[in-house]
């Protein structure tokens, strides 16, 4: 990269984390001067818009942030963004404030947490958005599978898929998921609550 590039992509960058450090402190008018700036200076990047969409849901400014989120997404000819971009779409549809003036679609929520998870990467919360579309358990629990194949660390969908196998008789695999848990070492009480809940209802055949 020539030189002169590299002092645009410095440049950029400082300006960008300058604007996301002013969103952060919650100076709200300030980031959004600078996101107005950067998107004059560099067109063709998806960040500005990205940030003004957080910026215009801090200011329960819902429409305009959808607005700003759309343009983000349609910057991101590298399929980079677009599982959070959906994410954060689907939070403002799924929202539901009338005194902040949300605009409050559960379908439309649906609708962009599932694209989200098209995407290779996305926040864990899609699945746990998503979970209770599931009515039947045994198609719930092999949701919880694939989000935990994405997401292995993860403790609460660990739970949720403990939970649904004891909602369908497979005590099994209940205790096996709960034991899992505990190898992995999560700093919780409630595996340990949860393990000797079940050997207490085997025990008193519950």
């Amino acid at each position: 990269m020539p030189e002169s590039d590299k002092q645009v992509v410095a440049e950029y960058k400082e300006r960008m984390d300058l604007a996301w450090s002013e969103f952060h402190e919650a100076n709200f008018d300030q980031a959004q001067l600078l996101c107005d700036a950067l998107i004059v200076d560099y067109p063709e990047e998806l960040s500005p818009n990205y940030l003004l969409g957080h910026i215009f849901m801090e200011k329960n400014n819902y429409n305009e942030a959808i607005k700003q989120f759309y343009l983000s997404l349609n910057k991101d000819s590298l399929n980079n963004a677009g599982g959070f971009i959906h994410y954060y779409m689907g939070e403002i549809y799924d929202k539901y404030d009338s005194k902040k003036g949300s605009i409050y679609n559960p379908d439309k929520a649906k609708e962009h947490y599932i694209k989200a998870k098209e995407y290779i990467s996305f926040p864990e919360s899609v699945f746990h958005r998503l979970l209770y579309i599931y009515k039947n358990y045994h198609l719930r629990i092999e949701f919880l599978v694939e989000g935990i194949t994405k997401f292995p660390d993860s403790l609460e969908l660990h739970l949720h898929l403990a939970n649904a196998y004891d909602y369908v008789g497979d005590k099994e695999k209940q205790i096996e998921t709960l034991l899992n848990c505990s190898d992995k070492e999560f700093k919780s009480s409630t595996i340990y609550f949860e393990i000797a809940k079940y050997y207490y209802k085997k025990a008193n055949m519950i």
